[in-house]
C-alpha cells in the first residue's frame, strides 16, 4: 500500500527524465539528417553521371551533323576547327543536341561550372569545378568503374574540402 501512495503522489517528470528525452530526440534527428544527406549526395552523383553521358553522346552526334567538321568517318578530330567553331556546351545547345537547360554552365547538381572542351584528336574533356570532396571522389569512383582507361578520370583536390572532376571520354 505504501508504494501505491508514492506513485499516486508523484506529479510531472523529473529534470533527469526531461534531459534523457531531449537526448533521444536529438540523436534521432542527427541520424535522420545524416541519412538524408548521404541519399542526396548519391542522387547528385547519379545526376552528374547522367549529364556527363548525355554530353558525350551529344558530342558524338555533333560530329556527325557539323557541316564544317573535318573528321573522317567515325574518327573525330575535335581540334581541326578554329577555336571559335570548336565544341562547347553552348554549341551543343545551339545545335539542338542538348536541352536548353545545358546552356547554363552551372548545370551540375552542385551548381558548379561544367566545361566541355576538345582533348587531343578524338577525345572530349569534361571538367566540373568546385565539387564537395566526397562528391568528387564518388563521381571519380563510379565513372572509373565504367571506363577501361582509368587514368583519364580523376578528382583533383584543392583547399577547403573542394575538388575538381576531370574526365576524358
Amino acid at each position: 500500500m505504501a508504494v501505491n501512495r508514492q506513485i499516486k503522489s508523484q506529479k510531472g517528470i523529473s529534470l533527469l527524465e526531461l534531459l534523457f528525452a531531449i537526448l533521444v530526440v536529438t540523436t534521432v534527428i542527427f541520424m535522420a539528417t545524416r541519412y538524408v544527406k548521404v541519399g542526396q549526395d548519391g542522387a547528385n552523383v547519379a545526376k552528374a553521371i547522367t549529364q556527363i553521358r548525355t554530353v558525350v553522346e551529344a558530342s558524338y552526334d555533333w560530329v556527325r551533323v557539323e557541316p564544317n567538321f573535318c573528321g573522317k568517318g567515325n574518327f573525330a578530330d575535335y581540334n581541326c576547327l578554329d577555336p571559335a567553331q570548336q565544341l562547347s556546351l553552348q554549341k551543343l545547345v545551339d545545335s539542338k543536341l542538348l536541352p536548353k537547360e545545358y546552356d547554363n554552365k552551372d548545370i551540375s547538381p552542385w551548381r558548379s561550372e561544367m566545361i566541355v572542351a576538345p582533348q587531343g584528336l578524338d577525345e572530349l574533356k569534361i571538367t566540373i569545378k568546385d565539387l564537395p570532396e566526397t562528391a568528387c571522389l564518388a563521381l571519380e569512383g563510379r565513372l572509373r568503374s565504367d571506363k577501361q582507361d582509368k587514368d583519364t578520370i580523376k578528382c583533383i583536390m584543392s583547399s577547403g574540402n573542394k575538388g575538381q572532376f576531370e574526365g576524358v571520354f
